[in-house]
């Protein structure tokens, strides 16, 4: 008699070693994950925008608007200051003027009219006095204008180094309220880490 071979097993699995998994089995996330999940979701970087809405940062602008007021302010008190000089050099001139004047004419009508031209001299003096006069009005007019443009041009030099050191404050406090935020929302994680760790 043949003898009889156990048989081989199939290298194929049947349809029970394929049976589908359940995904029900498959673990789902906890409470605690939700939450984190849900609070990093939440917590996102500021834009600039809504750093600038902060109370130090509204502050701070303030703060600096006034430092240019006050910056504008004080321009204003020289320019009234330097034309009250100005007009009081200008009437100064005027009134010397108007006295010389009234001298040299008083001369002219005292002379007596047996004289030959007796008013000639004084004529010629007054003449000059004219000419002297309208060179003097034209010096005050130009030195007006170079104390004027040189007020200004120093003025523009502070506020633009004012508005320098403002743009570096801005930016100093923008980085410092960014970074308030941020501490602000890290504690706010820790605090739930924490909460959690204890129930």
């Amino acid at each position: 008699a043949l003898p009889i071979w156990p048989s081989r097993p199939s290298p194929n699995p049947g349809p029970a070693a394929l049976a589908p998994v359940n995904s029900s089995n498959m673990a789902s996330p906890g409470p605690r994950e939700d939450l984190i999940t849900s609070i990093l979701t939440e917590v996102t970087a500021q834009s600039v925008e809504e750093l600038k809405q902060q109370k130090a940062f509204v502050k701070l602008l303030k703060k600096q608007y006034k430092e240019l007021k006050e910056l504008r302010k004080k321009h204003m008190k020289k320019i009234s200051a330097m034309n009250k000089e100005q007009n009081s050099r200008v009437d100064e001139f005027q009134k010397d003027s108007t006295r010389k004047s009234i001298k040299i004419e008083n001369k002219m009508k005292s002379f007596r009219k047996g004289q030959e031209n007796p008013s000639g001299d004084m004529l010629k003096e007054l003449n000059i006095l004219q000419q002297e006069t309208s060179q003097k009005k034209l010096q005050l007019q130009e030195w007006q204008m170079r104390e004027l443009l040189q007020l200004r041009e120093d003025q523009h030099k502070v506020e633009k180094s004012k508005k320098l050191e403002h743009l570096d404050q801005i930016v100093h406090k923008l980085q410092e309220v960014a970074d308030e935020c941020q501490a602000a929302q890290l504690k706010k994680l820790k605090e739930v880490s924490e909460r959690d760790r204890k129930s």
